[in-house]
């Protein structure tokens, strides 16, 4: 039986056993994954009307207007995690200390953020940042997107996935998020990153009409990589179509 250990960065989640079970269990989570690519492509649609503009496979993207309000305190939120670093914009986040460091920020100046829950057979449990209990039934969700954060400290272009529900807020996934991920089929990934790809892979199996950003198709197909919001401003003009 697996063991799950987070490392200090959150991104890195190994297993203790390598036992020929293990790979077998690993075997058949990428096999889910290889025969469940190709409907995430054929799912993947804009985000309505107000959608980011698609770029380059990993490349960074315009964000479309938003009400100015949300988006100025986005911005300056985001803008004092920044400063609480104390490092100069585009300085290099060296130690694996100041890694940590960064996602606590980072995570800290973001909303709608899930800390940790558990996958269950009818969805997500989870805990946000803010301390409150969600219920969400995969049945629920109605859209998923993948960005990444703007390339400066204390951001360093951290992945986040979010879950948008028919109704309240979404459920935003980040590598420092600590679900269950043995509950998944094939149990846990190595990494973080594929984490996330085998629970948009498993909401799908369960939800049919679950909608896959068209920007983030291929992230969740396991082909590439997801746009990058190149500054605080773009950032906070996607995260207000949240309201």
């Amino acid at each position: 039986m697996a063991l799950l250990l987070w490392s200090s960065a959150g991104d890195v989640i190994p297993g203790a056993d390598t036992a020929p079970r293990a790979g077998l269990l690993l075997g058949l989570g990428a096999g889910l994954l290889g025969v469940l690519s190709p409907a995430l492509r054929r799912r993947a649609t804009p985000l309505g009307t107000d959608a980011v503009e698609q770029a380059p496979r990993g490349g960074a993207v315009v964000a479309p207007a938003a009400p100015s309000r949300q988006v100025a305190a986005t911005t300056a939120a985001l803008q004092d995690a920044a400063g609480t670093l104390g490092r100069p914009v585009g300085a290099q986040v060296a130690s694996r200390t100041s890694s940590k460091a960064s996602v606590d920020h980072a995570r800290a100046a973001l909303r709608f953020v899930v800390t940790g829950g558990t996958i269950t057979a009818d969805g997500l449990e989870v805990v946000t940042e803010a301390g409150d209990a969600r219920t969400v039934a995969w049945r629920e969700l109605a859209s998923v997107a993948a960005r990444r954060m703007p390339p400066d400290p204390p951001f360093a272009r951290t992945l986040l996935v979010d879950l948008v529900p028919t109704t309240g807020s979404p459920l935003r996934l980040l590598a420092s998020t600590r679900l269950d991920y043995r509950r998944l089929p094939g149990g846990a990934a190595p990494s973080s990153r594929e984490n996330l790809r085998r629970l948009v892979t498993l909401a799908l199996a369960h939800n049919g009409q679950l909608e896959i950003d068209a920007a983030s198709a291929d992230f969740f197909a396991g082909t590439g990589e997801p746009p990058t919001l190149g500054s605080l401003r773009l950032f906070a003009e996607y995260d207000a179509r949240y309201g």
